[in-house]
């Protein structure tokens, strides 16, 4: 499953029937090296690997978000912040969903991220402008091209939010408002509430309360 397997061995035994392209008798199972990917201790088994591997490129995991790993300042950097009274800054961090990671920081965290690299096969990858779980991040530097200078990333949902359709309801359904909703409305309302909480929650915080309210009335659709 994804990256697990490199770092340590498989935590249980699972065997598993050959593809028929394997061409073996019947009788003949295959014994799994590392997690498989649908089962339970998949998706487990990749966060221990990724810790694993992130801590020994000097990563601390995040005390409150478990799936943030950052990267602190030098020790001679953060010495001479102390010492001119100035609290010291992280050098980046990466978060990650599934198999996707997500990073940014200074040129010592690109050093570290390849470093990362070392133990873990990047597919694809993507920087300066990309979409990532339904927004559009642009990284923008100072001083374009230069890795050390003051930079801003830009969340963008535009898209998000205007391929978001609203409820269908017809003139009969609105005249009983007392009607319990069908598995079809209930199936509807939830995808919608989905959608609106994650753009309330990252880029829209003004409709934050409206999301809250509708989140209450779940439970007793009407």
């Amino acid at each position: 499953f994804l990256e697990a397997g490199r770092q340590r061995k498989c935590t249980r035994t699972v065997c598993f029937k050959p593809p028929p392209e394997a061409n073996l008798p019947d009788a003949v199972r295959w014994r799994a090296t590392r997690a498989l990917y649908g089962l339970g201790d998949g998706p487990a088994e990749h966060h221990v690997e990724l810790e694993i591997t992130m801590r020994k490129c000097r990563f601390r995991k995040g005390v409150k978000e478990l799936c943030i790993f950052i990267l602190d300042e030098q020790p001679r950097s953060r010495k001479r912040a102390e010492r001119d009274g100035q609290p010291g800054d992280p050098e980046g961090a990466c978060g990650y969903h599934m198999d996707d990671l997500l990073w940014y920081g200074t040129a010592l965290m690109l050093i570290a991220m390849l470093a990362v690299g070392e133990h873990i096969d990047f597919g694809t990858k993507e920087e300066q402008f990309f979409a990532f779980l339904g927004m559009e991040l642009t990284l923008l530097y100072e001083i374009p091209g230069d890795l050390t200078s003051e930079f801003m990333i830009v969340l963008d949902q535009e898209k998000f939010a205007k391929q978001m359709q609203p409820i269908p309801i017809s003139r009969e359904r609105l005249q009983d408002r007392e009607a319990k909703t069908t598995s079809t409305e209930y199936a509807t309302f939830r995808k919608v509430l989905g959608e609106g909480s994650w753009l309330s929650g990252s880029t829209r915080d003004d409709i934050a309360c409206h999301t809250s309210i509708l989140a209450r009335r779940v439970n007793d659709l009407r």
